[in-house]
């Protein structure tokens, strides 16, 4: 009787177990970001989440992806927020890998048609996984006008890179029944919003997620280099300026332009020569005579005695000095 009871209760243990076990997977959150033209021509599709069953990690997971994927990359969110890579395989249309605990994310690209400046995106999503919430957040392109989405978004806000954010939440999606997104907007040019960040329609307050006082910071050195060399130019010509001033003068008055010298225009010496020459005797040329009561004229430079018809001294060129009248 006790071996048929054991017997009874292994089998419902080992039931339960396998069907816990088999029981498949369930997103409790999951977040899909679709980024046209971010930083490529096409569409980024980005899908993060964790699964409801943390109990029963590692897992092998395997989502379907779009057709022409490319760039694919599939991660997992460590305990400190870190993505870390992991091998993948894609089989079928489904990107498959294993992940060590509930957290996934994986992201890749997706070419967009060319529909000229009028852009439409029209992307089927399918989770892989019954998900009991699933947000669905469209990044607007910068520089881009006329956004719509269908189905419509429920929120608009802007984020701190300066762009428009659309968000729509979705509640209980089963398995295996895609979400069909439409995108539209008006875009002229085919420049991605990265590096370009922040200049969507009229608002250009920051140009490639810098703030604009960047643009100042890079030409501030330039002015400060400017201002350094104009400075040490003035402090130059000062100096040459006070080196003149500092050199003795000389005195070019009376001086001909030939620079010889005339009977008319006599060299006369500087102050400080003349300071430093000692007082000469008068003295009479020969041959020479005074009339009686004639009084002898001297020069008043050298002493010469100068005659009644002299205008300048014959030996040092002195102009002669009138007498005044009485």
């Amino acid at each position: 009787m006790r071996a048929a009871l054991a017997i009874v209760l292994f089998i419902f243990l080992s039931g339960s177990i396998v069907s816990a076990q088999g029981a498949p997977l369930t997103i409790a959150q999951g977040s899909l970001r679709l980024w046209p033209e971010f930083d490529d021509p096409g569409l980024l599709v980005i899908f993060a989440g964790e699964f409801a069953q943390s109990g029963s990690f590692p897992q092998t997971v395997a989502f379907p992806i779009a057709a022409g994927a490319r760039n694919i990359q599939a991660t997992y969110r460590d305990a400190s927020g870190t993505l870390l890579m992991r091998e993948y395989t894609l089989t079928g249309g489904k990107l498959t890998y294993e992940v060590p605990v509930p957290t996934f994310h994986y992201e890749y690209y997706v070419d967009r048609p060319d529909t000229g400046a009028q852009r439409e995106i029209n992307f089927s999503f399918d989770p892989g996984y019954a998900a009991d919430v699933l947000e669905i957040v469209v990044q607007q392109p910068a520089r881009s006008t006329d956004f719509s989405l269908t189905p419509a978004a429920q929120s608009t806000s802007r984020g701190t890179d300066g762009l428009t954010y659309h968000t729509l939440t979705l509640s209980n999606v089963p398995a295996g029944a895609p979400v069909d997104i439409e995108i539209r907007y008006t875009k002229t040019d085919s420049n991605p919003s990265s590096p370009q960040l922040a200049v969507t329609g009229s608002t250009a307050s920051t140009v490639a997620g810098t703030p604009a006082s960047a643009s100042a910071q890079s030409w501030l050195p330039y002015v400060l280099i400017g201002v350094g060399v104009t400075a040490l130019v003035a402090v130059l010509i000062y100096w040459l300026l006070m080196q003149r001033r500092t050199q003795p003068s000389r005195v070019a008055k009376d001086r001909p332009a030939n620079g010889k010298r005339s009977a008319s225009t006599p060299t006369r010496a500087t102050a400080s020569a003349r300071a430093a020459r000692p007082a000469a005797r008068p003295t009479v040329r020969a041959g020479t005579s005074t009339p009686a009561g004639q009084s002898v004229v001297y020069c008043t430079q050298c002493g010469h005695v100068l005659e009644a018809t002299d205008r300048f001294c014959s030996q040092c060129g002195t102009p002669r000095r009138l007498p005044k009248d009485s």
